[in-house]
């Protein structure tokens, strides 16, 4: 029972790919690495949310279900990343949380409107 535990968790943690922002030595690097992946997911994003505009053949209820996210994920990360008020990792946590949900974000668009591979 045990070695099938551990070769659960051994695969489940191989199947996770390693986060290339965690090797960032400085928080001014994990700053920016983690502003990178943001900015490549949000252009992801509004891809997605252009062809979720096109299959509905309106743009008034996308642009405003998207403007209530984008202040949901400011709200939520500005307030997780408290836990660090203060500190130099607050703002990483905020940038990590922006990239967290901005990537279950572009799966959710895709996945409502089906605008693309997920």
């Amino acid at each position: 029972m045990l070695l099938a535990l551990i070769g659960v968790l051994a695969a489940s943690q191989a199947v996770q790919p390693k986060d290339p922002c965690d090797s960032a030595r400085t928080t001014l690097g994990a700053r920016t690495c983690l502003g990178r992946e943001v900015d490549v997911l949000e252009r992801g994003l509004a891809v997605a949310l252009d062809a979720a505009r096109t299959r509905l053949g309106r743009a008034g209820p996308v642009d405003s279900a998207q403007r209530a996210w984008e202040a949901y994920r400011s709200a939520q990360c500005h307030a997780s990343a408290l836990e660090y008020a203060g500190g130099t990792e607050q703002s990483v946590a905020e940038i990590a949380c922006w990239r967290t949900l901005t990537v279950q974000r572009v799966a959710e668009v895709r996945g409502m409107y089906r605008t693309g591979s997920r």
